[in-house]
């Protein structure tokens, strides 16, 4: 449990906390909070990294930039449009996409050689 201080008044931040209270956290560089968010829906993004790009090191490269990027700009995921879930697991398809992209330039250019 960690101790937020907002407003003079402090509170208990635990991994009961709902995600938008987590993401608040974040946008405060709350350590905690990231680790929460991460430890609650890394799990399911490595799952479906590990299924799109059948590489465990590739999957964790994309569920890593993924938390980056929501730790780095917490207010780009706009809570009115869809569940923290759905745009962490958006996040994760689009980067996988991406990999295999590029997985696909580089046994190209490979075979070019």
């Amino acid at each position: 449990c960690v101790f937020i201080r907002s407003s003079g008044e402090g509170s208990c931040l635990a991994a009961e906390s709902g995600d938008r209270v987590l993401l608040e956290a974040v946008a405060r560089r709350d350590e905690q909070a990231a680790r929460l968010l991460f430890d609650r829906y890394a799990p399911l993004a490595t799952a479906v990294a590990l299924r799109m790009l059948g590489r465990a090191e590739d999957a964790e490269q994309v569920v890593n930039d993924v938390f980056f990027e929501l730790f780095r700009r917490p207010e780009a995921y706009l809570a009115d449009r869809a569940p923290l879930r759905n745009y962490l697991l958006m996040l994760t398809r689009s980067r996988c996409i991406d990999a295999l992209r590029q997985r696909s330039t580089r046994a190209r250019l490979a075979g070019e050689l």
